[in-house]
């Protein structure tokens, strides 16, 4: 196993014989292995771009990010700058959209529930609840909760 010598002289890290680094760990079991005490075991920043990108990568090609952007949490299953999801720090959330103005903003496309029975719940100011769904038979329906 090799390990490089940190500042102070403490030993920051190794690497395993299996080619995989382990960080707080003398025994990695993955490509990289961080082990801390801390709540937060990793830091990652970019000095010159408004991104901070996670890429991960399977063996088919198929690729996703997630990082922040100015936006906040961002999502996407297709490139570095394309974000499909956003979260903000608010908690809104828009798919398709990067500046969500409620709490779920879908825009460019449909939301579909495939269940009959279940749809889309509604609460009026006076607590008021209603399912509004599809029936069976295709008719559109709602039902006081």
């Amino acid at each position: 196993m090799a390990s490089w010598i940190g500042t102070g002289g403490s030993n920051p890290g190794d690497v395993a014989t299996n080619g995989k680094l382990g960080v707080g760990t003398s025994s990695p079991d993955q490509g990289l292995h961080v082990v801390d005490a801390g709540g937060v075991v990793s830091h990652m920043k970019s000095s010159d771009s408004p991104y901070a990108m996670q890429h991960m990568e399977n063996s088919s090609g198929k690729d996703a990010y997630i990082g922040v952007s100015s936006n906040g949490l961002s999502l996407s299953a297709s490139a570095f700058n394309s974000e499909h999801v956003t979260v903000q720090a608010n908690g809104f959330m828009g798919v398709g959209t990067t500046t969500p103005s409620s709490k779920l903003e879908v825009d460019g496309g449909d939301i579909e529930v495939d269940d009959s029975g279940r749809g889309l719940i509604l609460r009026s100011s006076d607590g008021s609840r209603w399912r509004i769904y599809v029936t069976t038979s295709g008719a559109l329906s709602s039902t006081r909760l």
